[in-house]
């Protein structure tokens, strides 16, 4: 068994965003922030290469690194050591990139990177010598709610129906890739390291949609069974289909309507849990960059 426990590589793929630290050819640190931070296995982290000439260079002639991965809101996290390799072709560098669907929509993916982890040590704030977790995290959340207001965010031109075209682009070309297995069967296979087949990455984003824009947002009745979406296999094609296209109209459409209302009156503080709140983040947050000028890219 690896150093990477469920709750460790769950951990990691909800927060996402690692920073991976290599040895430059002259003995000094190199830091990158890189938001495809994953856990690919028990034994192993990998990211995405897209602007990191340097990271790559350095771990070509040393493939000595550490990544941090830490929760911004518990301030807590780990610290992972390891060798890295470089990949740039093979089934292995096919299987992660197919992790990457969005990414490599937006940008081209240059090789991909796979640690081995030999230590893993836990990360916690100082501050938990005086505060509960729930206190930490109410804290910053309030924090981070003072930088970037959600109330400012119509103000601030962020545009909802922007929002909506993108999550429904997203499942559009979700529902045309389930369209083109050949028979039903294969919507649930997994391949080499993939533990989760379409039909259960469908039944995942449906699920998860329905609970943060339906029953957590829009005050929907949806119950949520999270444990079902990665287990069943017994679902149809053409219901995998009709639920993603319910999401449209559903909840992707109330995004100019009702949900823009419930994030005026703050109504969607409760989705910014701690555990699970990707997807919240991501509607109150994921826009902002847009109005900011934009700054000089430096390639780590």
């Amino acid at each position: 068994m690896g150093l990477l426990s469920e709750d460790v590589r769950d951990f990691v793929n909800r927060t996402k965003l690692g920073f991976i630290a290599t040895v430059c050819p002259d003995g000094t640190p190199n830091l990158s922030p890189k938001g495809t931070t994953i856990a690919w296995d028990e034994d192993h982290l990998a990211f995405a290469d897209i602007y990191s000439p340097v990271t790559i260079a350095n771990l070509l002639s040393n493939p000595s690194t550490e990544i941090n991965v830490v929760d911004v809101f518990s301030r807590k996290g780990y610290r992972f050591k390891g060798n890295a390799e470089v990949l740039s072709s093979g089934e292995v560098f096919e299987s992660v990139l197919l992790q990457y669907t969005k990414a490599s929509d937006l940008y081209k993916i240059n090789n991909i990177v796979m640690m081995r982890v030999n230590q893993i040590r836990d990360l916690y704030s100082p501050i938990y010598d005086h505060l509960p977790e729930a206190e930490i995290t109410k804290k910053w959340i309030d924090y981070w709610d003072s930088i970037h207001p959600v109330k400012e965010l119509k103000a601030a031109g962020v545009a909802n129906s922007e929002l909506a075209s993108l999550y429904e682009r997203d499942i559009r070309k979700m529902i045309e890739e389930i369209k083109l297995f050949r028979n039903e069967e294969s919507i649930w296979k997994t391949f080499g390291t993939i533990n989760n087949s379409c039909g259960n990455l469908a039944l995942h984003i449906t699920g998860g949609l329905n609970h943060y824009m339906g029953a957590t947002i829009l005050k929907t009745s949806y119950v949520r069974n999270r444990d079902l979406e990665f287990s069943d296999k017994r679902v149809e094609r053409g219901i995998l289909v009709a639920e993603l296209e319910k999401l449209i109209p559903g909840n992707v459409g109330a995004l100019g309507g009702p949900l823009q209302s419930n994030l005026e009156e703050g109504a969607c503080e409760q989705v910014q849990v701690h555990t699970e709140r990707s997807i919240g983040v991501s509607l109150l947050f994921g826009s902002g960059a847009r109005n900011q000028k934009e700054q000089p890219r430096v390639l780590v």
